[in-house]
């Protein structure tokens, strides 16, 4: 009954445009008459989109979780950028309440969409960066988790350091 419940609370939208799709999800309490913050969640490439639903689910937020594919960096962002622009047509979001998160392969994607487009995110969550992104002006606060693996973990140090520099 639980999974019936989770599946309708989620919506699969098609990016023609884009070879992909994206999963949206919409808590319970979901309405219309407020604005409602948003997770964009990177999985990891090869993982499931429905594994970034899994992730942020019961918290409250509606989420939004792109399939990744191959389909070089400056296209996979323009992707997430449509998926978001997408899902604000179909959901109320708060725009001062999006969260960019990427997870392993994907935080370096978050952060370097977070730090070229800070009018879109409030903040960014890279969990495994390994490189910091190139910061030009403003961007949103960057929550950063570093890996626990020693080669991992200095190059996200590394990471983390040249943002806060920046």
């Amino acid at each position: 009954m639980a999974l019936l419940v989770a599946f309708l609370l989620q919506d699969s939208v098609t990016m023609k445009d884009h070879g992909s799709f994206y999963l949206l999800h919409k808590p319970p309490a979901y309405t219309d008459q407020k604005p409602w913050p948003l997770v964009v969640h990177l999985e990891a490439r090869g993982g499931n989109a429905s594994d970034g639903i899994e992730r942020w689910r019961d918290r409250g937020f509606l989420v939004v979780a792109p399939q990744r594919r191959e389909m070089g960096r400056e296209r996979e962002a323009g992707f997430v950028r449509a998926c978001l622009q997408e899902a604000k047509a179909r959901v109320r979001v708060d725009p001062e309440r999006v969260l960019l998160a990427g997870r392993d392969d994907a935080a370096d994607l978050a952060a370097s969409l977070a730090a070229s487009d800070p009018e879109l995110f409030a903040a960014c969550a890279p969990f495994g960066l390994s490189a910091a992104p190139d910061v030009k002006g403003k961007s949103p606060p960057f929550h950063i988790v570093i890996r626990k693996e020693a080669e991992l973990r200095k190059k996200g140090r590394e990471a983390a350091s040249a943002l806060a520099n920046a």
